[in-house]
């Protein structure tokens, strides 16, 4: 651990004990998450805005495309590695996963819809180009609403499948 020249970039990680270099880890992989996803929203947004000035967006479709590479490498590093087990022993902790697992799907599912209506009414309503038709208005509430169900059924159904299968090789 001590030759990565990538661990040799953050701050002070030369000079501390094992105890400080751990803390520094952790919080850095608990930010790296909110870093990676604030990344792909970025360049997605870069990708509509372009796409709606009737521009090519090549940065930021290479972007998005480094971007999704770099995240299929480390799901593979993370499953060869086995570190995305969840551990269910009992029935408690099958129960307390199951919840976590519906809750993210419920929330995964109001997101689908936001940014469904942000694309639909918001955005032109901000730039003041586009607004859609009020009998098209009822038609894409329904198509937001629609799919963020299938979404979040999704979601939920893979999930679940990843928990009660730990569960059940247990």
């Amino acid at each position: 651990m001590e030759n990565n020249k990538l661990l040799r970039l953050i701050p002070n990680f030369r000079f501390t004990d094992e105890y400080e270099r751990q803390q520094l880890l952790h919080e850095y992989a608990k930010y790296f998450v909110w870093l990676f996803w604030g990344m792909m929203i970025i360049s997605v947004a870069d990708i509509w805005i372009e796409f709606y000035l009737h521009r090519r967006p090549i940065l930021g479709i290479l972007g998005f495309t480094l971007i999704m590479i770099l995240s299929l490498i480390m799901i593979i590093a993370i499953r060869s590695k086995k570190i995305d087990e969840v551990e269910t022993y009992s029935e408690e902790a099958w129960i307390k996963e199951m919840k976590k697992v519906r809750n993210g799907s419920y929330i995964f599912a109001v997101m689908m819809f936001l940014i469904a209506n942000f694309n639909h009414y918001i955005l032109p309503f901000i730039i003041h180009n586009g607004l859609p038709e009020k009998s098209d208005m009822l038609i894409n509430l329904f198509i937001s609403i629609g799919s963020a169900i299938i979404a979040g059924l999704l979601v939920y159904t893979l999930g679940r499948r990843k928990v009660t299968r730990t569960y059940m090789d247990k």
